[in-house]
């Protein structure tokens, strides 16, 4: 029986990559805006539409809102990431004396 010899996984980041899509990120979601209510028509042959449409309108603002807040919160973990991976190098570094304290 042969084992199978796997490559180790390196994890790479292009610090410059990184903030140009965080700030392309936080862009998109500071452009995320609300739809215009409607004000539901209480009576006639629309009232129904209206009502559901100032629903629907209702439910997409909520979702906007919320996938503007992660988007936030994924680009402060993409950031926090990349912080810590140059810690983390840059410490290895400092341990295997390629650069100086």
């Amino acid at each position: 029986m042969t084992v199978a010899q796997s490559t180790p996984a390196v994890f790479q980041i292009d610090p410059d990559t990184v903030e140009r899509l965080v700030a392309s990120l936080r862009a998109d979601a500071d452009s995320l805006a609300p739809l215009s209510a409607v004000t539901p028509v209480t009576a006639g042959p629309t009232a129904a539409f209206t009502s559901s449409l100032a629903t629907a309108i209702a439910c997409v603002n909520e979702r906007t809102a919320e996938l503007s807040r992660e988007a936030r919160r994924l680009a402060d973990v993409m950031e926090l990431t990349v912080s810590a991976a140059q810690q983390q190098d840059s410490q290895l570094s400092k341990n295997l004396g390629v650069m100086s304290a």
